[in-house]
């Protein structure tokens, strides 16, 4: 998990399809609102994560990039 992201491209850089990253781009950082959000949304993104995708979780909803190395997206979906 980061809210960096500058470690998704170094993560791309190495080429390998795992790890899987968790990106929060939030205008609410605080560890419990991250926790909260990844644990509502882990039924959607657990799949995905276990294939090693990137999931980004913004204000909107989430985007899960199957393959962060081209930057194809999957899946996009918008929550409340």
């Amino acid at each position: 998990m980061a809210a960096d992201t500058d470690f998704g491209e170094l993560l791309a850089k190495q080429g390998l399809a795992l790890p899987s990253l968790v990106l929060f781009r939030q205008g609410n950082r605080g560890p419990e609102h991250q926790a909260a959000t990844l644990l509502d949304n882990l039924d959607y993104v657990a799949e995905d994560l276990a294939a090693g995708a990137m999931v980004v979780f913004t204000d909107a909803g989430f985007r899960r990039h199957c393959d962060y190395y081209t930057g194809a997206i999957h899946r996009v979906q918008e929550t409340p």
